[in-house]
Parts: structure tokens; sequence; C-alpha cells
């Protein structure tokens, strides 16, 4: 597993990070979970929202969005909606 601590969450669509005055935790390997092919989704989340040691094994070591994922090709979207989320329940 491997996590870097980034200001904010990279949309590649505006060239620039969104919630860019927030740490968020950019997953760059997580060796437990990975892409079904198959089903065309990832299980891998693409950031961390709590960087604490109970952040990462909360949020790492679960597939993300459970047995179903997250479909290719939608996974900006899914994290950008689960970011905002997150941050309006715990700010």
């Amino acid at each position: 597993m491997g996590v870097e601590i980034v200001d904010g969450i990279w949309d590649h669509r505006i060239g620039a990070p969104k919630f860019k005055e927030r740490k968020f935790g950019r997953v760059y390997k997580n060796n437990f979970y990975g892409i079904n092919q198959v089903k065309a989704v990832t299980f891998q989340k693409p950031y961390i929202f709590d960087v604490s040691y109970e952040g990462i094994k909360n949020e790492m070591l679960k597939p993300w969005r459970g047995e179903d994922g997250v479909k290719l090709g939608h996974e900006l979207d899914a994290i950008l909606e689960e970011a905002e989320e997150w941050l309006l329940a715990n700010v």
C-alpha cells in the first residue's frame, strides 16, 4: 500500500485540484483490491479522506463501494461526490 498526502483531489477535466484547502491521501498502490475487467468496475479507491491509521484501515482495506465497485471511467465523478459528502459531514 502506498498513500501520498496531497492538497485536494486532482480533476483532470479542469486541470486543477478540487477541495484544494483540504488534505487527502492519494492512493498510488493498493495490493488488496483491483479492477474486475469482466464487469468493467474498480474496487480501488483513488483517494482516502481520513489519513489517520483508523481512516486508512477503514478506507483502504475494504473494497470501494462494496461488491458493486465503481464503473471504469466514472471514478473521478464518484470520488468527488463522496469527498463532498464526507466534507459536509465532517466539517
